[in-house]
């Protein structure tokens, strides 16, 4: 069988993915920027990420972030260690979870399980810092 979005998506394909993702519960483009949208991605019925998604001004990634608390860097590595295609990246002295992927070469799965990655790490997170201070 072939898939009906074979590698190399589009920035059209890209938005109407998410919108028909089960796991996106809110999306909405972000007024400026050339193609950014808020996402909120609800995993296994847990409360919703609100993230932003970005396939930026040349179309050849997609990345999602979650802004994170800089105080907590050090919990933030260690829950992020089981997700392999999650980091930390420091913008504006400011810290987000963030996953990306080269468009070319990836399908439909690449972009669900990108935002479902960010949301699962960025719960385990959450757990992590719940008592910390």
């Amino acid at each position: 069988m072939v898939s009906e979005f074979p590698a190399g998506l589009s920035r059209d394909e890209v938005q109407y993915l998410m919108q028909i993702n089960d796991d996106v519960v809110h999306l909405e483009r972000v007024d400026g920027p050339a193609a950014m949208w808020k996402v909120s991605v609800s995993v296994e019925g847990a409360d919703p990420v609100h993230m932003l998604a970005d396939n930026g001004i040349n179309e050849i990634y997609f990345q999602v972030f979650v802004q994170i608390d800089v105080d907590h860097i050090v919990e933030a590595l260690r829950v992020l260690q089981p997700y392999a295609t999650v980091g930390l990246t420091l913008m504006n002295d400011s810290l987000y979870i963030r996953s990306a992927f080269y468009l070319d070469f990836s399908n439909m799965h690449a972009l669900s399980n990108t935002l479902r990655a960010v949301a699962l790490a960025y719960r385990a997170y959450q757990r992590a810092t719940v008592n910390v201070g």
